[in-house]
């Protein structure tokens, strides 16, 4: 598990510092808050040790110097025909009071770029 610190808020674009290893643009790093945790992605490396979050949450209630776990994961959502009409918060969840969709596959929000070939391209 990848420990790391907070450093400094600013509403909801938070920096981290990590001492081991710097977590992965778009990683999820959280911070716990009591019994709830706190979401941010990566969205920028600031140096060898400083990574900057934005938060998928409110900050109410974190501070510097509170513990950031980097979770080595992205923000992954549920694929498929049962999606159809459900509405989800940014995790993927559920929100609309029906049931839950925990066993379909997810993929992650952020698919590798895959350049267009030329020749594909609709003329």
């Amino acid at each position: 598990m990848n420990k790391g610190t907070v450093i400094e808020i600013r509403g909801s674009v938070v920096h981290f510092s990590f001492d081991v290893s710097l977590p992965k643009i778009h990683s999820l790093v959280y911070v716990k808050k009591e019994e709830e945790r706190i979401y941010f992605e990566v969205i920028n490396q600031l140096s060898d040790t400083h990574a900057q979050g934005i938060a998928l949450q409110s900050t109410d209630g974190i501070s510097r110097g509170m513990i950031a776990i980097d979770t080595g994961e992205e923000i992954k959502v549920p694929v498929g025909k049962e999606i159809l009409g459900r509405i989800f918060n940014v995790f993927g969840d559920t929100i609309d009071e029906k049931e839950s969709l925990e066993n379909l596959p997810r993929r992650t929000i952020h698919p590798p770029f895959l350049p267009m070939n030329r020749h594909s391209a609709k003329k």
